[in-house]
């Protein structure tokens, strides 16, 4: 088993949705190498972040529109604004996947990446692409038995 497993943190509040991730994540990853840890709201997955601060995750993914925050547009702008001030996230990947009608400029202002849900659900092999893009675990010759597989070529 690989000790260097890539660590990864699903916030969204639809079961559905994170069941989909995660599939999708085990899809791409050989399972044994990831760790994938989720919570359904964006106070909880701060708080998450909070708690297992020895853990440093790799990556992220954060819904846009949850629960309700006071003085926020979305509770996942919250979210986002708030682990990007924290030492352990300093060099976690963030992915905003969202059906907000302006999760692009949500995503520039944070200078996170993003995925609209739309689009992922109409053509999964996207998280893929960005995950080989945003991850550079996925390129590191150290890490060179991490692989991301695609469920279908895209020819």
């Amino acid at each position: 088993m690989n000790k260097n497993k890539i660590k990864i943190l699903i916030v969204e509040d639809s079961l559905e949705w994170i069941k989909f991730h995660i599939n999708l994540l085990n899809q791409f990853f050989e399972t044994d190498l990831i760790e994938i840890d989720f919570e359904m709201s964006a106070r909880a997955g701060f708080n998450k972040v909070i708690k297992k601060s020895e853990t440093r995750y790799d990556l992220i993914i954060s819904d846009l529109e949850m629960e309700t925050i006071l003085e926020e547009d979305y509770a996942g702008s919250w979210f986002v604004r708030n682990i990007l001030k924290r030492e352990e996230c300093k060099n976690s990947k963030i992915l905003i996947i969202s059906g907000s009608h302006d999760i692009k400029e949500v995503a520039n202002g944070f200078n996170v990446d993003f995925i609209p849900k739309y689009a992922l659900s109409n053509n999964p092999e996207i998280m893929s692409y960005k995950l080989e893009e945003i991850l550079p675990i996925c390129h590191s010759e150290e890490q060179s038995d991490v692989r991301i597989y695609p469920e279908n070529n895209i020819e």
